[in-house]
């Protein structure tokens, strides 16, 4: 809520593009001590919970193609594609009811665990079993990183969304946290 109030705040001070400035986000929160993690999004940007290979948790992303294949009006692969892909029902940067939605409580940790938390340029050129087989092969959750994003580069149109992504693994006491830095619209060209 406080991030959705400062984007306001700068939209009514800007000029330019800032007065239509909108975000997706996810937040993933862990307690290390009690070996717990919660999340809560809003938009598109997504958060993958892998557990023993397989995804465990996904966000739902708040947008049209969403609900159209909520409401078996389109398949899930075909959200990638859509020509609306981009028309998003919650964003932070609203001054209407922000929708925010989160975890159902916690969720109980264990060894092996991996998080990716990444924007829609990142994966709509990575379908979920690539993202999948390309844990499986990395050794840090920097090579895992570096595969889903050279696989944006090698098969992504030009000018095409810019992309962020986090990384979390979870390994006996410890996290291994990984960023790959937003990447301008200029460097995929």
């Amino acid at each position: 809520a406080h991030a959705n109030e400062n984007i306001v705040e700068e939209q009514l001070r800007g000029s330019g593009e800032e007065t239509d400035m909108r975000s997706t986000a996810v937040v993933l929160a862990i307690d290390r001590e009690c070996r717990t993690a919660a999340w809560a999004h809003c938009g598109d940007t997504r958060l993958y919970c892998f557990r023993q290979g397989q995804i465990h948790a996904q966000t739902r992303d708040h947008s049209m193609v969403q609900e159209m294949v909520d409401a078996r009006l389109l398949l899930a692969e075909e959200i990638r594609h859509h020509p609306r892909r981009n028309v998003l029902y919650a964003a932070l940067g609203t001054e209407d009811q922000l929708d925010i939605a989160g975890s159902d409580g916690t969720f109980a940790l264990l060894e092996g665990d991996a998080f990716l938390i990444c924007t829609d340029g990142l994966w709509e050129y990575n379908e979920e079993a690539f993202v999948g087989d390309a844990l499986a092969s990395a050794g840090t959750p920097a090579a895992w990183l570096d595969a889903l994003a050279a696989r944006v580069r090698a098969t992504a149109r030009a000018n095409h969304d810019n992309y962020t992504a986090v990384a979390v693994w979870v390994r006996g006491d410890d996290l291994e946290t990984t960023v790959l830095k937003p990447t301008p619209r200029s460097a995929l060209v």
